[in-house]
């Protein structure tokens, strides 16, 4: 596991309190988006297809840091959009940097190399940069040549520079198993990141390209054969064992959608990072006036081939944290590739879909009018 002992001690910690003060949906991760303005249109993207009144806004800088304040989560995922191009980042970073927070700054790599002297290397920061394959799979998921050149100088300038830095890479269907294999020794042995977050894509209703997202049993399948190469143990995969061991289709979870709370220009998003079915003023109020019941696979259409880390992994870090013994013999067994998985929970009776984008925006809309 990459993540640092530091932060797992932090962790650890903070669920202990929340178990001693009652706390039963303790957030674990804010996933903040202060912009959705970004420079890289992804046809595997459904979140930045928005008017742009809507793009051009963005969360102050006092406003992320009360996010913070409300929802107590001691890791902060900053995404979006592209977090480079908001000019108040580095104020936003030095705040959170100064509560002790660890801090994930999500990027694409264009502006990096440019803007890397904004930032300080701390053991709180770690950039985290996508990068989603060999040179050819990332520049086609990116829609663009020279995306994977660029991210990948931007890496080396700053590991230089003293950062941690970690990739998040997102896994389609188009991608060949050995070239994900190459892909992960590559990153370990030549670009030597401290971190590897991996995650199967997950298909956004708004996203122009459905057809290279993969369904559950893909995911499985996927995972099991690229975890049995024999350079896995050396990659430094930034997930529990029992998340690594979740993808392979040895776990049975449910997602546990209020450990990653999002907030961005609408509200705190209702339920998760993925979803946006309604938003909230408060964080209090995202978790007492959800009903988290209607969401999750096995509740939901929209959610039935999702194993995102985002809803899945704070349920493993949850399974570990009340069963340290089998997230310890996890650690030494190691991750099954072979023989049957086990059973899925039955999707038959998700309720159907909903399409509520035209109203939350039209509400948006309304707020920006009357802000005129």
């Amino acid at each position: 596991m990459a993540v640092p002992i530091s932060q797992q001690l932090r962790i650890g910690s903070y669920l202990a309190d929340c178990r001693l003060k009652g706390i039963k949906k303790p957030p674990i991760v804010l996933m903040l988006e202060p912009s959705f303005k970004t420079n890289l249109e992804k046809k595997v993207c459904g979140k930045t297809d928005y008017p742009d009144s809507v793009l051009n806004e963005s969360l102050s800088p006092e406003k992320c840091i009360y996010s913070t304040e409300e929802c107590k989560a001691p890791i902060v995922s900053i995404s979006g959009g592209e977090p480079l191009l908001n000019p108040e980042m580095p104020e936003i970073i030095e705040s959170l940097l100064k509560k002790k927070k660890f801090t994930y700054l999500c990027t694409n790599g264009l502006l990096l190399s440019k803007n890397i002297f904004d930032y300080e290397p701390s053991p709180y920061l770690t950039i985290a940069v996508d990068l989603d394959g060999i040179e050819e799979e990332h520049d086609k998921i990116a829609g663009q040549l020279g995306v994977y050149e660029s991210a990948v100088q931007s890496i080396r300038i700053a590991k230089t520079k003293g950062f941690r830095v970690a990739i998040n890479c997102t896994v389609y269907s188009f991608q060949r198993i050995k070239n994900l294999i190459e892909f992960f020794n590559y990153v370990t042995e030549d670009l030597k990141v401290d971190g590897i977050n991996v995650s199967p894509g997950f298909s956004y209703e708004r996203a122009i390209d459905k057809e290279n997202f993969l369904n559950r049993e893909n995911v499985k399948k996927v995972f099991r054969n690229v975890f049995k190469s024999k350079m896995f143990k050396k990659w430094k995969m930034n997930h529990t064992n029992l998340y690594l061991d979740f993808l392979a289709g040895n776990q049975t979870y449910l997602c546990t959608q209020w450990a990653t709370p999002t907030r961005n220009i609408f509200g705190w998003q209702r339920p998760c990072y993925h979803l946006s079915e309604g938003y909230c003023k408060t964080f209090e109020e995202l978790i007492e006036k959800t009903d988290w019941k209607k969401y999750g696979l096995g509740n939901y259409e929209k959610c039935n081939n999702c194993m995102s880390h985002c809803g899945f992994e704070p349920t493993a870090v949850m399974d570990t944290f009340e069963n340290p013994f089998k997230g310890l013999t996890k650690k030494f067994t190691g991750i099954k590739t072979t023989g049957p998985v086990v059973e899925d929970i039955s999707i038959l009776g998700a309720r159907p879909s909903e399409n509520l984008y035209d109203q939350i925006l039209e509400s948006k809309m309304y707020e920006l009018d009357l802000m005129d």
